[in-house]
């Protein structure tokens, strides 16, 4: 994984108005790290699909699930 690859996540999510509650991120193997981010999307005017998808657009993201939502 490249120095810096996650700068652009945090900026999509604040974009989006979706506050970040935790991070938690695994050791790298083979350029990628498995990343878990807690969001607050209470006050996003945007869906969690569009969201998804967004995220999606950057090249340091492989893959993006919702796991739930409370």
């Amino acid at each position: 994984m490249r120095s810096g690859a996650l700068t652009a996540v945090p900026q999509t999510l604040s974009k989006a108005q979706a506050s970040v509650l935790t991070i938690s991120q695994a050791i790298p193997v083979d350029g990628y790290a498995t990343v878990l981010i807690s969001l607050d999307i209470s006050k996003m005017e945007n869906t969690p699909d569009n969201l998804l998808k967004q995220l999606l657009k950057h090249s340091c993201v492989r893959k993006v699930q919702l796991d739930a939502i409370a």
